[in-house]
């Protein structure tokens, strides 16, 4: 019978892996409520909105289906039922919280222990205490260390004195404007995993965050995307590493009066209120590891690192770098006939004193410390020697005794975002063909003005 099957007690040579009835031994009700809640699941997509009109839809079928369908939803499905399971939980109708807490024991995962051990803690119902002590107790059968989870305390806790597990951590290289996207994922005791994923900028702090309950299926799916479709590469990174980098970015908002998005405010208590007493990677020591920089030519360029994927989107603005594209198309249009090196001086020493304008001490220190975390990410992609050429960059930067035109990677960068814009609005000027050639050819720069720009560029 069924009360045996589902809520009795199992034959003892069953596991939480037995085969429940087929969706043809539920009513059409249950099938089609089964077929839409594995759609909504399936890929890790579920939604708040999902779960709630899913519960509301499973209310109403016959009470002896609700094991069975969630039982099975759960079999179908694995770890991507965790947020619609522990959402039940929380439900006041009986049959639901005990589906869900029975299936929870089928789901062999961290967090699935993790929302039985909140409910086994903190739930008023005996009978479900008592569910979710099972559900614990099966799981551990299978395998998973859920004694913390066990303890059987005879008080409610808060969450923040419930066990935590270790967190994940993952970010991305950092871009030419300055923004670096961090993930921090850690499972919440009687809620399950949660994500809070940020974006940070150097300059003005957290400027976007957004995330919320999830699945290790749905934080697998986010960041494949990520690194798929915006061509971003994440890094799996130390915890400590990315709350140390929030927490700098936490400082820049208060210090530039940049509002934090509600999202994150929200998602905060995933980090945790412990401070963070520096940056554990510990970046000073990295360089100084590396020793200082003269200036004997051992072969290598270190602003060659330009040339690297992770450094293919670093670009001026285009409204700093439009500015000398019109200012060196002015010296073009402008010339006399002179020789060849005069007219090549006149373009490079615009681009010194626009080296020298862009990259004041300020934004030295700002792309000096770029370039040294830029470094540790470098270290974890297994590339030693870029990583040691962006120190090399950083130090460079940090020399207060040397001219920023005198730096190859400042000029290089300002040369380039130069040429890549002069390239942007030679290709918007183009006049229609229906233009005669003489019009044509005044808008277009020279081929020898190409060749001194693109030599400057690395």
């Amino acid at each position: 019978m069924r009360k045996k099957r589902y809520g009795g007690t199992p034959d003892k040579k069953r596991t939480g892996k037995s085969t429940p009835k087929a969706d043809r031994e539920l009513s059409l009700d249950a099938q089609s409520w089964l077929h839409d809640a594995k759609t909504c699941l399936n890929g890790g997509q579920g939604t708040v909105d999902d779960d709630s009109r899913l519960v509301a839809a499973l209310a109403q079928l016959e009470a002896a289906e609700v094991p069975v369908a969630v039982r099975e939803l759960t079999q179908a499905t694995g770890e991507q039922s965790l947020p619609l399971l522990q959402y039940m939980t929380t439900q006041d109708e009986p049959n639901l919280s005990y589906a869900a807490t029975d299936a929870l024991g089928l789901v062999a995962e961290l967090e699935a222990a993790a929302i039985l051990g909140g409910v086994h803690r903190n739930s008023s119902n005996k009978q479900l205490r008592k569910r979710a002590r099972k559900s614990l107790t099966r799981l551990k059968s299978l395998g998973l260390d859920v004694d913390s989870f066990l303890e059987d305390t005879g008080e409610s806790f808060a969450i923040s004195h419930l066990p935590s597990t270790t967190p994940n951590a993952w970010v991305s290289t950092i871009d030419g404007a300055g923004n670096q996207l961090v993930i921090y994922s850690k499972i919440v005791p009687m809620e399950g995993l949660y994500a809070l994923h940020a974006v940070t900028n150097d300059k003005l702090g957290i400027v976007s965050g957004t995330g919320g309950r999830t699945s290790k299926r749905q934080l697998r799916h986010f960041n494949t995307h990520v690194s798929s479709e915006d061509e971003v590469e994440l890094l799996e990174v130390d915890p400590e590493y990315a709350r140390y980098l929030l927490t700098v970015a936490r400082k820049l908002n208060t210090a530039t009066d940049t509002p934090v998005p509600s999202d994150y405010v929200s998602l905060s208590f995933l980090l945790g209120d412990e401070e963070i007493a520096g940056n554990p990677v510990d970046i000073d020591s990295l360089l100084s590891a590396n020793g200082s920089i003269g200036d004997a030519d051992d072969g290598r360029k270190p602003e060659a690192i330009l040339r690297e994927n992770a450094f293919a989107l670093w670009s001026l603005p285009h409204e700093i770098s439009h500015k000398y594209v019109e200012q060196i198309k002015e010296i073009e249009e402008g010339w006399v006939i002179t020789s060849g090196d005069v007219e090549e001086d006149r373009i490079k020493n615009l681009l010194n004193s626009a080296t020298d304008f862009i990259f004041s001490m300020e934004e030295r220190q700002l792309y000096r410390a770029r370039l040294a975390n830029m470094a540790y990410l470098l270290h974890l992609q297994d590339k030693p020697d870029v990583a040691r050429d962006a120190l090399q960059v950083a130090e460079m930067l940090g020399d207060e005794s040397r001219e920023a035109h005198l730096i190859p990677f400042a000029r290089a960068l300002v040369a380039g975002s130069i040429v890549a814009d002069y390239d942007r609005h030679c290709v918007a000027d183009e006049p229609d063909n229906d233009e005669d050639e003489e019009e044509q050819q005044i808008l277009l720069l020279s081929d020898d003005t190409v060749k001194i720009l693109r030599s400057t560029v690395v």
